[in-house]
């Protein structure tokens, strides 16, 4: 599993939990950077990506770049996606660039 956090505040509280938690210190990785520029230093496949909040901040080119390149890293036929989302007016556009990628 990977986590990718912009901010060294929040990737030390990350960090610090992952360490606390027996089951998750062999299995997290942590990376400092951003989507969708990070996403090219892995090397999938993954399962699946949860992405939280941080999509609000993308524009709607970086969103594009984001979905394309996680669509090239998901396992042969998975398409799952979780979204958290702060602003519920920007969710409808989101999760229809999603679709359009997938």
């Amino acid at each position: 599993m990977v986590a990718i956090e912009p901010s060294l505040t929040m990737r030390a509280v990350l960090l610090a939990r992952v360490a606390d938690d027996p089951e998750l210190i062999d299995q997290v990785s942590v990376l400092a950077g951003a989507a969708p520029d990070i996403l090219d230093e892995l090397t999938g496949p993954v399962a699946g990506f949860v992405c939280a909040n941080r999509l609000g901040h993308l524009t709607a080119t970086g969103r594009q770049e984001t979905f394309a390149r996680l669509a090239t890293l998901l396992e042969p036929g998975l398409r799952d996606a979780g979204l958290h989302l702060v602003d519920p007016d920007e969710r409808i556009g989101i999760v229809r660039q999603a679709e359009a990628v997938a």
